[in-house]
């Protein structure tokens, strides 16, 4: 996840957010990275399409990105990270065992695998 900046607003610490208002599907994880760093913002849900929001309706955004591609479309940078985080599968060790089960463990992986990068691929 990464906070954007849009370079017209001169954000480049966290403590330039106070005050300002931050859109984000996250809310609870940026008002605590925010407390975190002793910054009062308000923090406003955004349901999809977050980064287009800078600077009409936002002054900041706290987006989930994996290449930053569409902050970079959007003139927006990385001010920080917030959270780095995986993507794991987690089964419980029965469901398999059970017929209406057995196919969606090997599918739901295949679906991932498909959308890994080459060299993840394998894993």
């Amino acid at each position: 996840m990464g906070a954007g900046r849009s370079r017209r607003l001169g954000h480049s610490h966290p403590r330039d957010l106070e005050g300002k208002t931050i859109a984000t599907e996250l809310v609870r994880i940026t008002e605590k990275y925010l407390a975190g760093h002793g910054v009062k913002a308000r923090v406003e849900f955004s349901w999809g399409a977050t980064e287009v929001k800078v600077p009409q309706l936002a002054d900041a955004i706290v987006e989930v990105t994996e290449t930053g591609s569409s902050l970079r479309a959007n003139r927006l940078r990385i001010l920080d990270t917030v959270l780095e985080s995986s993507t794991v599968f987690i089964m419980n060790r029965k469901a398999p065992k059970i017929p209406r089960n057995a196919r969606r463990p090997k599918a739901s992986c295949s679906c991932c695998k498909a959308r890994l990068p080459p060299p993840l691929a394998s894993v």
